[in-house]
This record gives C-alpha cells, structure tokens and sequence, in this order.
C-alpha cells in the first residue's frame, strides 16, 4: 500500500484527478488540512505533496523531488528512471495543463526539476541553488509525522507563500504538475515488467537508404543584402555542437581549397523542441538559419564581414530528426543538412541514410510531450529514452553507434561529400 499526503484540498483534488484505474486500490490519497496524518497499516511508502516558498532563492514553478526510499525498492528504481529519462526537464508535467500557459518564473512555460538527495544520516544534499531551502525541506518533512523509518518521497511545487488555502494560478499549476509526477512514479513502479520490456529492444536498428528528396525541399529564405569586402568566404553555423561545426567546416574547406575560410558559430533555437519529428526536421534546420541571418545583421556582425574581408557568407545547418511517416515501416532517424549562400540567395540540401528504432522508445518518448502540443516537437529525445534503459555506454546524442554500428556524423559526413556548395 502506497500513501499519499496532501498538505492542501487543492493538492489532494490533483491527486485524485491523476490517480485512475486499478491504482486506487493501492494507493491512499490523504488531506492534511482535514486530519494529521497518523500511518496506515501495510504502508510501504509515503508520497507527500505540497507547495514550499522558493525564498527568492530558486525559481518559482519549479517542482524540487526529495526522496529518503530505500534504494533497493521499486519506487526508487522508479525515480531513478524517471530521472534518467526526463534529467532536469519538468515541462512534461504540463502536459494536462493549457499547452501555452506560462509559470510565474518563466514566461515560456518551462519548468526545471531538482532532484534532492536525503543521505543515511538524514540529511539533505541541495545544489548551491536551493541550499537555503534545506530548513524548510527539513521542518517539511518533519512536520509529517507517522513512522520515522518509513521512505518517504516529497514531491514540492515551489511557489510565492506557503501560506494554507492560497490557492492562486501558480498553485493549482503546482498541484497538477506534482500530481502528475507521482501518478508517473507509481505507473512505473507498478508496472515494472513494462518498464523490463524497454531493456532490450523489440527490433534490431538498420541502416537504411536516404528517403526521396522532396523530403529535403526547403522554403525559400527571405533575401538579405551582403556588401562584398573582400574574397574570403564566412560559414556561420548556428549550433553549439561542435562536431558539427567541424563536419560543416571540413565540407567547405574540402570544397574550396584555396580559399579563406573564416568561421562564425552562433546559437540559435531550433523552435522545435528536443526530438522534431517528420516536417519538424527541414523546419528546424530552417528556423536556425534563419535566426543566423537575423543576427548577421547586427552591428557586431557587421564588423566581422568588414574586419574579416568578407565576400561570401554562407550558413550551414544541420538537424536530426524521427521519421514516423513511413506507412508499416519502422521510424527511422534521418539527418538533413542545409547550406545557405547568404550571399547570392542560394540553397541547397540532402538527407542522410536512417537507421531504424524500435517503435516503443520512440512511443515512451512522445509520452513526456510536446513543445506548445505540437505533436512534431518532443520535449524528450528518443536517443535519452535509450540511453535510460538500454545503458551499455550508449551516447543518447549518437545511440546510432551503438546499436547501428555507424555514428551519425560518419552518416552526416557520408551525405556531405555528395552536397554541392550553393556558389
């Protein structure tokens, strides 16, 4: 038997809303604002919910987990998967809530989880971000009562007061979102031969050929006006991941060997979440040149072209993506590679080959959501669903090497070679 302890009706009301189906027979959901909770008999673990004042010092609408749980039990093989899955990202917790509905810390709806450690001695490990809430963790979790020695899982919503009964947007918002976080520890830990299912792939990963071009077709850009100072070429790539700045770099230099090759990396979102899905693809690598040529407008960048003797300016994108529209066949992961001439309005791309996944990490992935519910946009990649279960030293950003036998920058670097450059 699982217990459940509210701190207020509005907490308890989330709970009752999450919890459905046969898992009510095992859990007790209590209020703690009607009666002090006391133990129930044949309770093996105490999940309890509530709102602690972020004291200025973390962000408020964000959710902190704070567990004591043995670490042998299944509900904590059940937080240590969440966790593995999910990391820091708690915007999945959203997704009963109005997709664009904004928390008071941040305007864009996102929402971090901070996972706190209880150690054997009883105390609380904090990041230097939430060190000052170790005394209102420590009375929170002393306040509850019951059996000392029994695990107990605190699930906070981190809000404005903690004053009972207040009930403002951000605290029902909190209430849904500890709620849902719960409803997934228990599922999880319920229905653990599911979760044994995700350790060994259903099917084998594949290379396969790269799809038909049109996938590959791209809007046209808005035309931007480059003076030529000089004869060098500049290749802007939107992205902080270095090895493709390198792969992108390595294609052009090959390209023009005797020219100049200066190189400017600027970061830029996506706008299609973690995992882009189908269309997704072709729009995220879009949407960051596009920022790229937003940017190459400033004053900053303006000074590069000149100082820099710029003649050319190109910029290169690349975005992986899920194909999921394949008719019977498995989703595949492609990449797409883009080159804009900046310069002369010219633009060209490719696909590379895929390597399919078996459908049910990509079905585990989806579950945690979508960007602003569009349904092409994950907030949780495939490639960390993965790298959760299967283990093995899978990298989540090149699962490909591991289960496929190819990196996906040897796929990447393999499409290049046939890419032309947009001259």
């Amino acid at each position: 038997m699982i217990s459940w302890l509210c701190t207020r009706p509005v907490f308890a009301q989330a709970a009752r809303a999450a919890l459905s189906g046969p898992k009510l027979a095992h859990v007790r959901i209590s209020d703690a604002t009607m009666s002090p909770w006391a133990g129930h008999d044949g309770v093996t673990h105490l999940f309890v919910t509530g709102q602690l004042d972020s004291a200025n010092v973390a962000r408020q609408g964000d959710v902190v987990v704070c567990s004591s749980s043995a670490s042998n039990s299944e509900v904590q093989r059940a937080i240590d998967i969440l966790k593995a899955e999910t990391g820091t990202c708690g915007s999945w917790l959203r997704i009963s809530q109005n997709a664009h509905q904004a928390t008071a810390g941040d305007p864009d709806g996102n929402v971090t989880l901070h996972y706190v450690e209880m150690n054997s001695t009883g105390q609380l490990t904090l990041t230097d971000s939430l060190r000052y809430l170790t005394h209102a963790l420590t009375d929170f979790a002393a306040g509850i009562g019951g059996n000392p020695a029994l695990p107990r899982i605190l699930v906070l919503g981190l809000g404005e007061n903690a004053v009972p009964r207040l009930e403002s947007a951000l605290t029902v918002s909190l209430a849904t979102m500890t709620a849902v976080y719960v409803n997934e520890v228990i599922d999880l830990a319920t229905n653990y031969s599911d979760v044994r299912s995700l350790t060994e792939p259903s099917r084998p990963s594949s290379l396969v050929p790269a799809p038909d071009g049109s996938l590959a077709e791209m809007p046209a850009f808005e035309p931007r006006d480059f003076v030529a100072w000089g004869k060098s070429v500049l290749l802007v790539v939107p992205t902080e991941n270095r090895q493709k700045v390198e792969l992108l770099h390595r294609h052009v230099q090959r390209c023009l060997p005797h020219a100049t090759i200066q190189r400017l990396t600027l970061k830029a979102d996506s706008g299609v979440g973690e995992q882009p899905y189908d269309e997704a693809g072709i729009a995220g690598a879009y949407n960051r040149i596009n920022a790229a040529l937003d940017s190459l407008q400033s004053k900053t960048c303006a000074h590069i072209l000149v100082s820099k003797q710029i003649g050319t300016v190109i910029v290169g994108a690349i975005e992986n993506f899920v194909q999921t529209k394949n008719g019977d066949s498995l989703p595949t992961d492609h990449g797409i590679i883009v080159l804009h001439n900046a310069t002369q309005s010219k633009t060209v791309s490719c696909l590379t080959s895929g390597v399919t996944i078996a459908p049910e990490y990509v079905d585990r992935a989806r579950r945690f959501g979508f960007v602003n519910g569009n349904q092409s946009h994950g907030r949780i990649t495939v490639g960390q669903i993965m790298a959760a279960h299967l283990g093995r030293g899978l990298d989540k950003a090149d699962w490909q090497k591991t289960l496929a036998k190819v990196s996906r920058y040897q796929l990447l670097a393999e499409a290049a070679q046939a890419l032309q450059l947009p001259l």
